[in-house]
C-alpha cells in the first residue's frame, strides 16, 4: 500500500494540470480494483 500511494502521490503531481476528471475516475476505479486484487491475493 505505501508504494503505491508514492506511485499514485507521483502520477497525480506530474500529471499536467489540464488532467479531465473522466481521467481522475478512470484512474480511481483502477487504482482500487487493482489494491481488491492484491488484497485477495494475499488472503489466499
Amino acid at each position: 500500500m505505501g508504494s503505491d500511494a508514492v506511485v499514485m502521490y507521483l502520477v497525480l503531481h506530474i500529471a499536467p494540470p489540464t488532467i479531465t476528471a473522466e481521467t481522475c475516475y478512470v484512474f480511481e476505479i483502477a487504482f482500487l480494483s487493482l489494491h481488491s486484487f492484491r488484497a485477495s491475493l494475499t488472503t489466499r
